[in-house]
């Protein structure tokens, strides 16, 4: 048997950690996981090079040093055997202890197994009687190449003692029973996706690098580099280096001026693989995920899930996308340097990989990834097929700007020399908000569809020179010319088979409503945005079916119909958010909707949510309509939170700027009304209802409660039942409730100051059924102070399909109660359920179902209203509520 003694035998020194530059990364974040408590027995930190492994665990060394408890390090190297592994264990450890250096000092390190075992024992059990523990740290365990140590490795965290930790770093999983010590709860392992830089370790790398830069600059380098932080650092040393910086940071694509990063890979990464694996990279490095099916297909080898799961193990840079590993990925910078390689090789092979990729995602319906890979390889005819037969169904599940990502990357001759695919850039860029080519392109579409040979091609250019004008026209207002638009597209739908026939339906069919709505037909919206609903069923959920149910609500809205309206928009924005379509346009106009819905209930707080909902949706597009309706919306929200100036100038904002100065009488009508309801808020009634005579669509019956409401203030309820009473003050059965209830309300007040007790109570009623029916809010908080006197009309009994209704509106109503024990009125402190009854008692609602909504007992009651009426000093009900008023109770 062979002993070499440590005593006699010295070791190359490799205990001491790395020192800790000032330009380091603090990784506070990573530490704590590593060392908190309770700690577990062993942390294996795997990642590829350049990811801050030993630094992280240098920096979790000096966190245990400052708190006093001792740390040995050792640094692997490839020769490292057992004998040398243990000899430099056991000399850290006494370096880091002193209190058992003597009895390490005295360990023979066997080189047979049998005895490599007793010196692993050996070391642990000295180990085991320091009370104060030690933590080992082991850097670069990868290196280990020799059985026998790897052996006694594990046999060391078998038998370890409860005050010795282990931390080992890594380039890639060491050949140990990780699986079984997690599952034990024994091991916590860091890989790549953990140490990756978050935003802010970025930018705190980069300030302590000497480099400034921006959160969307600091945003470009952490996408490319996916938070690697050597990646970071190679990228800050050729900005640094730059006499242009800013251009640096937009080319970092594995170039020399970007730092090294692909020089760094292929030495670091590439370099260390053999032959086939290399080869087998480059034949994925084409893909941006990394179907094994495919993988096989385009590297011709069988044995690729092999070869990915290798990859996965010793580079770290391929990982598995899902849990049954028939998806991988690769790191977007090692995937850079292999397309490089493969480049300078052989330039050919690229377009080749990308054919093979093209043909195989085109045969499994994944159009998009298909295109990707046809423009890449140059293939014309296959990069046609594929956009006119499936463009309609793309655009209507929101893929435009995914179409337009792509025809970026094709060169400008390709989009130039084939009108079919010109026809598809046009269409995608007035889609995506782009008008800049559409007074040049469209005509020449058409000249090149007179011409073309192919009845389906040319029919698919004029289909797109007459289609994508409309999005124009939504954007400026010009609702006129979209009717004859969709009528012409229409025809060449009935003449011509396209590709997508049903999905272009659809969206002629919503924008047709769309234009009937804002135009004022709202019958003829009402039967196209039907029809369009109808035909988007066919297709499943898509941004047509977004758009019909986003509007379908507005007729609803504007007639008051205010269930029915948020029904609709709710089931619009329910399929926004199930689809992440929340920023679209379509969704704008349903958020809108559902904020108006809020402000005529009374809720400003709700409105506001809804709108800043509306106003994300509608900002990227800015369609005209939208943009007027949100901002109606805005205004109405503002002169309902007690901000009648503010609204008063949203509303001028939008007359003053040309891209929403109102094209029709209805978005004209919209503005003028959330005008007039702000000049009200304001006091000047008269101005009010000068304003809103002023509308072109403002219909009579609005113009007649607005002049009721300040002949009312004026003290002049005589001509305010003359004009609220007058026939063109009624709107039509059915139609424009909000303008109904509140003629109703004004009417009952009127009437209240004239002694008129029959007919307000009759106002009352109606206007009360209304509320109940639609949730009205607004119109009863518009009277102020009046509004709880109406009440008091009713008579004791005849309320009770009425009671939730008043019990909702008295809730929300505004209340004053006193400020002290007993105020100037001599009022004394009414207790909680005092201050329940005093609300109630002007609804006439008798004890027992007063009692049932209070969830109380009627005596229970009996006894609280005794109470309020000797406080009150009264003793019957009108008399509370008469005593209640007068000191500002109700």
């Amino acid at each position: 048997m062979t002993t070499r003694a440590v005593r006699d035998t010295p070791a190359v020194a490799r205990h001491g950690a790395p020192h800790l530059a000032a330009t380091l990364l603090p990784r506070p974040r990573l530490v704590g996981r590593m060392l908190a408590e309770p700690r577990p027995p062993v942390v294996v930190v795997s990642a590829p090079a350049g990811w801050g492994k030993t630094i992280l665990a240098a920096q979790a060394a000096a966190a245990l040093a400052d708190a006093g408890s001792p740390v040995a390090w050792v640094t692997v190297t490839p020769s490292d055997d057992a004998h040398a592994l243990w000899t430099n264990v056991i000399g850290a450890i006494r370096s880091a202890v002193p209190e058992i250096a003597a009895p390490l000092a005295e360990i023979d390190v066997l080189t047979t197994p049998a005895g490599l075992a007793g010196t692993v024992d050996r070391l642990l059990a000295i180990v085991g009687t320091d009370g104060g523990g030690v933590t080992l740290v082991l850097d670069d365990v990868h290196r280990i190449r020799d059985a026998d140590a790897m052996g006694t490795l594990e046999r060391c965290v078998e038998l370890l003692p409860e005050n010795l930790r282990l931390l080992m770093t890594a380039r890639h999983d060491p050949h140990l029973p990780l699986h079984r010590w997690r599952m034990n709860d024994v091991l916590t392992d860091l890989r790549a996706a953990d140490l990756a830089a978050t935003d802010a370790e970025a930018s705190a790398l980069f300030d302590r690098l000497g480099l400034a830069l921006g959160p969307d600059d600091v945003a470009v380098l952490q996408a490319r580099t996916e938070g690697w932080i050597g990646g970071l650092r190679l990228a800050s040393r050729a900005i640094l280096a730059a006499d242009d910086p800013r251009s640096v940071i937009g080319e970092i694509t594995g170039t020399t001026r970007a730092g090294g990063l692909a020089a760094y890979l292929i030495e670091q990464v590439l370099a260390d693989l053999d032959e086939p694996a290399r080869t087998f990279l480059g034949d994925i490095s084409i893909l941006e995920s990394v179907p094994v099916e495919l993988a096989v297909r385009c590297s011709g080898r069988a044995d690729a899930l092999g070869l990915l799961r290798e990859l996965s193990a010793t580079t770290g840079f391929v990982s598995p996308v899902d849990a049954e590993e028939s998806e991988f990925r690769c790191h977007q910078l090692l995937a850079a340097a292999a397309r490089r390689q493969i480049t300078e090789e052989d330039p050919g092979r690229s377009g080749r990989l990308h054919a093979t990729a093209a043909a195989w995602y085109a045969g499994r319906g994944q159009v998009l990834e298909a295109v990707r890979h046809a423009v890449a390889a140059g293939d014309v005819p296959l990069t046609r097929e594929l956009l006119v037969g499936h463009i309609a169904r793309l655009s209507v599940i929101g893929r435009v700007p995914a179409i337009r990502a792509l025809l970026r990357t094709a060169p400008p001759t390709l989009l130039r020399e084939d009108p079919t695919l010109a026809a598809v850039d046009l269409a995608t860029r007035a889609w995506a908000g782009d008008f800049t080519t559409i007074d040049e392109v469209a005509p020449a579409l058409e000249a090149a569809a007179a011409e073309e040979a192919d009845p389906a091609r040319a029919a698919w250019m004029s289909f797109a020179a007459t289609l994508a004008p409309v999005a124009r026209d939504r954007v400026r207002g010009d609702y006129g010319v979209i009717p004859d638009r969709i009528a012409r597209t229409e025809r060449l739908l009935a003449r011509f088979d396209l590709p997508g026939q049903v999905h272009w339906e659809a969206v002629m069919a919503s924008n047709a409503g769309m234009a009937a709505l804002w135009s004022g037909d709202v019958d003829e919206a009402i039967r196209l945005l039907g029809r369009g609903a109808a035909t988007t069923r066919q297709i499943g959920s898509s941004l047509p079916a977004l758009n019909c149910l986003g509007l379908a609500g507005w007729p609803d809205l504007l007639d008051g119909r205010l269930v029915a309206a948020d029904a609709r928009a709710a089931e619009a924005v329910a399929l926004a958010e199930r689809h992440g379509w929340t920023t679209t346009y379509q969704a704008a106009a349903a958020y809108a909707c559902r904020a108006a819905v809020a402000v005529e209930r009374a809720d400003p707080d709700t409105a506001e949510q809804h709108l800043v909902r509306a106003r994300a949706a509608a900002r990227p597009f800015d369609e005209l309509a939208v943009a007027v309706a949100v901002g109606w919306t805005a205004a109405r929200v503002l002169t309902a939170r007690g901000q009648p100036g503010e609204a008063l100038a949203t509303v001028r904002t939008l007359r003053l700027d040309p891209r929403t100065t109102p094209t029709t009488p209805l978005l004209d009508a919209l503005l003028v009304e959330a005008e007039a309801e702000a000049t009200a808020a304001t006091g000047d009634l008269d101005g009010a209802a000068a304003r809103i005579a002023e509308g072109a669509l403002c219909p009579p019956c609005a113009v007649a409660v607005y002049r009721g409401r300040a002949a009312v203030a004026a003290g002049d309820p005589l001509t305010a039942m003359r004009q609220l009473g007058a026939p063109d003050a009624r709107p039509a059965p059915g139609r424009l409730l909000t303008v109904e209830v509140r003629r109703l309300l004004w009417t009952a007040r009127a009437c209240q100051l004239v002694g008129r007790r029959e007919r307000a109570l009759h106002a009352t009623r109606e206007a009360l059924d209304l509320t109940g029916q639609h949730g009205f809010g607004a119109p009863w908080r518009e009277l102020g102070r009046h509004a709880r006197p109406l009440l008091t009309l009713l008579e004791p009994g005849e309320n009770g399909r009425r009671a939730a209704t008043i019990a909702t509106l008295l809730a929300a109503l505004p209340a004053r109660e006193p400020a002290d024990p007993v105020d100037g009125n001599g009022v004394p402190r009414l207790t909680p359920r005092e201050r329940d009854l005093v609300v109630l008692l002007p609804t006439r609602m008798t004890n027992d179902e007063i009692a049932t909504m209070l969830h109380l007992s009627t005596n229970t009651i009996k006894t609280h209203l005794r109470s309020l009426y000797r406080k009150l000093g009264v003793d019957s009900r009108d008399a509370a509520i008469a005593r209640a008023e007068q000191a500002g109770m109700l």
